[in-house]
């Protein structure tokens, strides 16, 4: 059944899209094995970084085609939270992003070389840029854990005067404090 997240969600009258992105549930056992750190093979496949996080963009289309009546919020917890940083910066419409970050150093090369894996993602200025490109969308960004560079979102959301807009905290995010940002959000609305 659901996790004590989306139970809260629910009771506290939110609609909830649960998704399973690519290659994260059950894997049948003839599916060709990924080789995502080989160059050759990634010329012509996308990463699973990528295919993740556009079955995330592809949910959020679905459901502003489907009229969602509220500003779409798009949560990330554990593993998940850097593929919503990059949904939430690709994002076409206009949504909240929740980040739990979930301790990860963003300057250590090891991070990049298994799930986390795009070409030149490190070149471009990996997640720490995308991070400020999330500017000036409403942003919960947690679990840092003190590692992750947050001087680039908050200077960024400075440049567009919505400081206010940005929240973020080394701690865990967790239901009520996920909940309580929520609720301060409907009331700036």
């Amino acid at each position: 059944g659901p996790g004590e997240t989306v139970r809260a969600l629910l009771a506290a009258n939110y609609g909830v899209a649960v998704i399973d992105p690519f290659f994260t549930s059950d894997i049948p056992g003839d599916a060709p094995a990924r080789r995502d750190g080989d160059w050759f093979w990634a010329t012509f496949h996308a990463p699973l970084l990528g295919e993740r996080v556009q079955d995330i963009l592809t949910t959020m289309s679905y459901l502003t085609g489907r009229g969602a009546q509220r500003p779409l919020t798009l949560v990330g917890l554990g593993g998940a939270g850097p593929w919503v940083l990059l949904a939430g910066v690709l994002a076409p419409c206009n949504c909240q992003v929740c980040v739990d970050w979930g301790g990860m150093d963003p300057l250590d090369d090891g991070a990049y070389l298994g799930d986390l894996f795009a070409p030149l993602l490190r070149a471009y200025g990996d997640l720490h840029i995308a991070g400020a490109l999330l500017a000036p969308r409403r942003c919960l960004f947690g679990n840092t854990a003190s590692c992750f560079p947050i001087d680039w979102m908050e200077r960024a959301y400075r440049l567009v005067r919505r400081e206010d807009q940005l929240q973020h905290t080394s701690e865990a995010i967790d239901t009520t404090t996920l909940l309580s940002w929520l609720g301060a959000g409907k009331e700036q609305m």
